[in-house]
């Protein structure tokens, strides 16, 4: 009989993930584990995939875009030994579980990616679509040009989260 998934076993699972796929290889940094102990994997996947969000591996998210597997993200995440205070520009954040990550580990995050929706939106002729997308703690922003519109000579940019 399956059980339903709940926060007590995204607790565990978070923890085993921690315990049998980070540390064990060489992912230790107190600032990346501490992180990703707290920052919910699951919230950051459909619902249907929350019971193997802590798998390791990669998960398909359709639509060419997946989450990479937790060791990838975490030795990513130790390679770039971020800085509270560090601004950090990171391309295509599939879920914004990376970026949830990084401001957790007190960068100003910037994220670049394109929309799914918006995606369709530009397969249906509405034009030119450059979108930026984040999870919980990060901001939505999606630009749009139509055909024929011109893009402004200098955009400010966005601050979509600090830590």
């Amino acid at each position: 009989m399956a059980t339903k998934f709940s926060e007590i076993t995204a607790t565990d699972m978070r923890a085993a993930m921690i315990d049998s796929q980070l540390r064990t290889n060489d992912v230790v940094d107190a600032a990346v584990v501490g992180a990703m102990a707290v920052v919910p994997r699951e919230a950051h996947v459909p619902a249907h995939l929350a019971s193997v969000a802590y798998m390791d591996r990669a998960i398909a998210l359709g639509h060419g875009r997946a989450l990479n597997a937790p060791l990838v993200t975490g030795r990513m995440l130790v390679a770039a030994a971020i800085r509270p205070g560090q601004r950090v520009l990171l391309i295509g954040s599939a879920t914004g579980y990376t970026a949830a990550l990084l401001v957790r580990l007190g960068a100003e995050v910037h994220v670049v990616a394109v929309l799914v929706h918006v995606q369709r939106q530009k397969r249906r002729g509405a034009g030119e679509v450059a979108g930026v997308v984040g999870g919980p703690g990060v901001d939505q922003l999606a630009v749009a040009r139509r055909p024929g519109q011109q893009h402004p000579a200098r955009a400010a940019a966005q601050r979509l989260a600090h830590g």
